[in-house]
């Protein structure tokens, strides 16, 4: 699948935060958010957690 990295690049650059401490907010580890990165398959509360934090809607994250 893929995800529309550019609204995670944006809020991180926004927010000054690093992919580190952004992963620590969503609580997950930076593996997953390299699979972001990748395309390959994320399970559906990490999704929640960028959604959440980012405060977007999954339709613009998924990219439908």
């Amino acid at each position: 699948m893929k995800y529309n990295i550019k609204l995670i690049d944006d809020y991180l650059k926004k927010n000054n935060l690093t992919k580190k401490e952004f992963c620590k907010r969503c609580n997950f580890s930076e593996y997953i958010l390299n699979n972001f990165y990748k395309g390959k398959s994320i399970r559906l509360s990490h999704i929640f957690s960028v959604l959440v934090e980012i405060k977007c809607r999954a339709f613009d994250l998924l990219g439908f």
